[in-house]
């Protein structure tokens, strides 16, 4: 959403370093938040309704920061060709994309990767949670706060990854990255079998 916007105030050259520190900027504004979201809860006594209120209060704030800065985001959207806003039907739609993979076979590759991170990464947050109501021994006072530390930590090294880019890692090609997570979050995902609840 926001790539377009970085097109237009930045040169080419500066964009991966803006996208590396928004990414920071984010990671770094949502692990703030989710301890002060469970501050309030607590403060709130656990009241669901008013917090929900309070949580549906900031989206209206965003949604009017981002009329605000309307015309700046129009400006911004890439000029698009006439023809590019005709729909096309759905059928017709995916035979076109799926034709297009098949003579992209990087794009295609890149695209089951990111699809196999995803689930796995998904499932990975399941059986944590899991595996942790059923090990009260690994918890650090109580399960929220294991699990509210465990997701900052995630956080925190999102952050230094977006922020400190020159990690050796840059030497790996995409694929090499790809295939070095998607083989962590394997290892994570049969640690979690291995060691998880017994039926």
């Amino acid at each position: 959403m926001t790539l377009p916007l970085y097109k237009h105030l930045l040169p080419a050259s500066e964009l991966n370093a803006a996208l590396s520190f928004s990414t920071a900027a984010r990671t770094t504004v949502q692990t703030v938040f989710q301890g002060v979201g469970a501050t309030v809860i607590v403060l709130l006594n656990h009241n669901d309704a008013l917090f929900g209120l309070l949580n549906a209060a900031t989206f209206l704030f965003s949604a009017g920061a981002l009329i605000r800065q309307r015309r700046t985001l129009q400006a911004a959207e890439p000029k698009r060709a006439a023809a590019l806003h005709q729909r096309l039907p759905l059928i017709q739609s995916m035979r076109r994309t799926l034709a297009f993979l098949h003579h992209d076979r990087f794009l295609f590759i890149l695209i089951i990767f990111a699809l196999l991170i995803n689930m796995l990464m998904t499932a990975n947050a399941g059986m944590m949670s899991v595996t942790l109501l059923s090990t009260p021994n690994l918890w650090l006072s109580n399960y929220g706060y294991t699990v509210a530390v465990l997701s900052m930590t995630s956080s925190i090294g999102l952050i230094l990854g977006s922020l400190f880019a020159a990690d050796g890692l840059q030497k790996l090609s995409l694929m090499q990255l790809l295939a070095l997570s998607l083989g962590a979050e394997l290892l994570l995902a049969i640690a979690f079998l291995a060691n998880g609840p017994r039926a």
